[in-house]
Formats: C-alpha cells, sequence, structure tokens
C-alpha cells in the first residue's frame, strides 16, 4: 500500500516543527489503521477457514456452559441431518441435551460432566441419544475446557458428538 501526506503553504517552505510533528503523528494514525484493517481481514479470512472446517465436519460441534443444563451457546448446522432440531431450536431448551439422552445412559454422560466440572480435563462420553423422530443414536461426545474470551474466567466446553451408530 502507498500513500502520500501533503501540507501546503501559500508560498514555498520548509515545514516547521510543528507542522513535521502533525505529519509524524498522521502518518503514524494512518499506519495504525492499515495494520488494524489487514490484521481484521486475517482473522474474517481465519474465521471463515474454521467455520468451513466446523460446518462440513460429519459431527456436531458446539460450546456450551458447563452443567447438564448449562446453555448451549453454539451447535453446528449438522444437528439438522443427524438429530433433526435445527440449532434455534436446540439452543432454546437447555436441558434438550440431557432430555434427549437414552435413559440407560444418562448417568455415564452426568459422570463424564461432574469429571469435567472437577477437574477441567477432557470430556469423554459414549452414549445414545433419541433424534427427532425416535431413531436411537450412538455418540462418542468430546469436549475441552476454554475460557470464553481472552482473559475471561467463564470456562465453556467445545466439544464434539461423532455419530458412531
Amino acid at each position: 500500500m502507498l500513500g502520500t501526506f501533503a501540507i501546503y503553504y501559500r508560498e514555498p517552505r520548509t515545514p516547521d516543527a510543528q507542522h513535521l510533528q502533525i505529519i509524524t503523528h498522521a502518518t503514524h494514525l494512518v499506519a495504525l489503521a492499515i495494520e488494524r484493517d489487514r490484521d481484521k481481514t486475517q482473522l474474517r479470512a481465519a474465521e471463515d477457514r474454521y467455520r468451513t472446517l466446523v460446518e462440513c465436519l460429519p459431527a456436531i460441534t458446539y460450546i456450551a456452559e458447563l452443567g447438564a443444563a448449562g446453555q448451549w451457546r453454539y451447535v453446528s448446522p449438522q444437528i439438522k441431518s443427524i438429530l433433526g432440531f435445527s440449532p434455534e431450536e436446540w439452543r432454546s431448551n437447555r436441558m434438550n441435551w440431557l432430555n434427549h439422552i437414552h435413559p440407560e445412559d444418562r448417568e455415564i454422560a452426568l459422570a463424564a460432566e461432574k469429571r469435567i466440572q472437577e477437574t477441567h480435563n477432557i470430556f469423554q462420553a459414549e452414549y445414545r441419544m433419541f433424534a427427532r423422530d425416535g431413531r436411537v443414536i450412538w455418540f462418542r461426545d468430546e469436549a475441552v475446557m476454554l475460557p470464553a474470551a481472552a482473559g475471561d474466567l467463564e470456562l465453556l466446553m467445545h466439544g464434539v458428538l461423532y455419530d458412531i451408530t
């Protein structure tokens, strides 16, 4: 990127110290703006690559608050083709995850949930869930704990539900 900066005078002369300082500050601000724009472009590209990966995996990816009734903050579109719920429907009810786990497998899932809350280690469990149409689907659920945002103390589960039926 190339640019110019000029100060015009009525008569030819050398810029004084104050004008040189203005030029220095202005060009520094422009450089920061260019760098910020470049960083935003790179961030958008990285987010697009991540979104493409997440939404093309043959699995359900999610971000959820801790606890069996923790709010799901994100669930990938694959939930529609695998379980029959839109992401919006799934996120609208905090109890969807627990309510759709097969009753015989709830203790397995709850024990894994308790372990990750206590240790902040990897969540790993295999259990069955009921799809909207009544089908029973086996899942391997793996998640890790990550901060909600940089410097944030709140931890969220970032996970993947693999259909292992």
